[in-house]
């Protein structure tokens, strides 16, 4: 790409001096002989260096440099088109995060760099609120540690492993639950030991 673009400045100077069309393309245009040829016979120098005076001072530069004619494009990006805010919206059934595009209104990514900036900042609160956008509570039994049913038409929760009532909710996220889930077809069984935070 970096070569390619020095061609198709030297070509532009030559077109644009002969008022023909070029061929710039990096592997398959006008040969950088020719165009070297071309800009000798133009009285130029045959490498597109230029001598260039200061416009401040008025004195010559000690050194010759690259000049040419380069046709662009300009991107229209303007900040007004590209602002996005996001409060809540909607999220993706499968791991209840919000979902992504700014077309889409889709949620604005944290990604390891911001989090990183939030760490040195201390702002415990806000990342552990940034970071549960999909929380979800799962109940664990405390005697074997496993993962409890929780039965919303009984009214209860039991352990499908140890049949014990002995169970206590954690919150954790939606997509490490699904990891758990996905653990669990490939017939591993994954065990939790709890504790409570408050104990040193």
């Amino acid at each position: 790409m970096t070569v390619g673009y020095l061609l198709e400045l030297m070509a532009g100077k030559v077109a644009a001096l002969k008022g023909i069309a070029e061929d710039a393309s990096a592997f398959a245009g006008t040969e950088l002989g020719t165009l070297e040829d071309n800009l000798r016979k133009l009285g130029f120098r045959y490498d597109g260096k230029e001598v260039m005076y200061n416009g401040v001072t008025g004195q010559k530069m000690p050194i010759k440099i690259y000049v040419g004619n380069m046709y662009y494009l300009k991107l229209v990006r303007m900040v007004k088109n590209l602002l996005h805010a996001r409060a809540s919206g909607k999220i993706a059934l499968l791991t209840r995060q919000p979902i992504e595009g700014r077309a889409r209104g889709g949620g604005l990514r944290l990604g390891e760099m911001e989090q990183q900036a939030l760490v040195a900042h201390g702002a415990s609160l806000l990342l552990k609120e940034r970071y549960d956008s999909d929380k979800v509570v799962v109940h664990i039994c405390e005697r074997c540690g496993n993962i409890a049913t929780d039965d919303k038409i009984r009214d209860r929760q039991l352990c499908p492993m140890c049949q014990s009532n002995l169970v206590e909710p954690i919150e954790v996220s939606y997509a490490f639950k699904l990891l758990l889930e996905e653990l669990q077809g490939m017939h591993l069984l994954t065990k939790f030991e709890l504790k409570n935070k408050y104990d040193q």
